[in-house]
């Protein structure tokens, strides 16, 4: 192995638009009436398992060596593709110009080019016309990007460490937000802020092996009540599947948890689900919900109707809850980044 190479300064780098070092192509919608059980990876708006949703049986839509970007649902997950594949429509394929995209290569671009989810969202999608404008900075020769040191800094790394985005650049800290007074906030009944489902109860000996590895939640009181990853079958994988994005609550434990992934439910979880919800306002709501824990033991269940009549007090803005406040209070936080 060479000496370890040093990661030049971000402030020596050059800025680049995505149109000037990749051809991007769109993903193709595929109904499920169209679909077959196959060995083909079949890409979706998702952020775990490489963004693959299930395995199919079609032709390629793409060879392999690309870099898979969602635009849609997970924003901004970025992921290498060594072999062929199929991509949803909410899904963007980047195809390196001029040069055969090397693993290397793309685990040195993929942290950059995720640097830019904070900007969108669920309800902010980043286009194909807002990628192509998209400005990123790379470590550049003789003004053009220096895929050769790209390519040797990641395969000199020790132990193969993969650089996470902290390695390029610090998160900012928000100016430290006061936090309003509780007389300032408004009382919100559960079901007025949120659409509660149930949770799909599937007994874990029940479940069909198969490729796609996915949370299975319970109502355990630890390791934001995940029990595992299962390897589950697609067919079964969709009928059960929730998306992330949500607060799970834990019937007779009531413990409260932000679930940001994909996952499965055991027996007695519910899922509060707002557009207006993400990790940060999410974690911001779970502290207060939990103080309802000690009124909910394995006889007296925290279960849907509970959960839809229950009373909570939030910051509030024109009578609403004030979304933007919380997600902006918990991210001035100290080490929210880390988050």
């Amino acid at each position: 192995m060479n000496n370890k190479i040093k990661l030049i300064p971000v402030e020596e780098w050059k800025e680049y638009r995505i149109d000037e070092l990749f051809i991007i192509h769109k993903g193709k919608r595929l109904i499920k009436e169209n679909m077959s059980i196959g060995k083909l990876p079949y890409l979706g708006a998702i952020d775990n398992n490489n963004g693959v949703r299930q395995y199919i049986e079609k032709e390629a839509l793409f060879n392999g060596k690309y870099i898979t970007v969602n635009y849609n649902g997970s924003v901004g997950e970025a992921y290498y593709q060594s072999g062929k594949f199929w991509a949803s429509d909410d899904v963007n394929v980047f195809e390196l110009i001029d040069k055969e995209l090397t693993q290397n290569i793309a685990m040195f671009l993929i942290p950059i080019l995720k640097l830019e989810k904070k900007k969108y969202m669920y309800g902010r999608k980043w286009t194909l016309e807002l990628m192509r404008d998209t400005i990123i900075k790379l470590p550049s020769k003789n003004n053009k990007p220096d895929f050769e040191y790209m390519e040797e800094y990641i395969s000199n790394l020790e132990n193969k460490y993969i650089p996470s985005i902290k390695d390029l650049k610090k998160p900012k800290i928000n100016k430290k937000s006061k936090l309003k007074s509780i007389e300032e906030w408004r009382t919100f009944k559960i079901s007025e802020i949120f659409y509660v489902k149930k949770g799909k109860n599937l007994i874990p000996e029940n479940i069909i092996n198969g490729k796609i590895k996915i949370n299975y939640l319970s109502r355990s009181t630890s390791n934001n009540g995940i029990i595992e990853k299962k390897k589950i079958d697609p067919i079964q994988c969709n009928k059960y599947m929730f998306k992330g994005n949500c607060l799970s609550i834990g019937g007779e434990t009531a413990s409260v948890y932000y679930q940001d992934d994909f996952f499965l439910t055991g027996n007695n979880i519910h899922l509060l689900y707002n557009d207006q919800l993400n990790k940060y306002n999410g974690l911001f709501i779970k502290t207060i919900l939990e103080k309802e824990e000690r009124k909910y033991t394995y006889g007296r269940s925290f279960n849907l109707k509970n959960i839809n009549n229950t009373f909570i007090k939030l910051p509030s803005k024109d009578s609403n809850p004030d979304w933007k406040y919380m997600e902006e209070y918990m991210q001035s936080l100290p080490y929210s980044y880390k988050i």
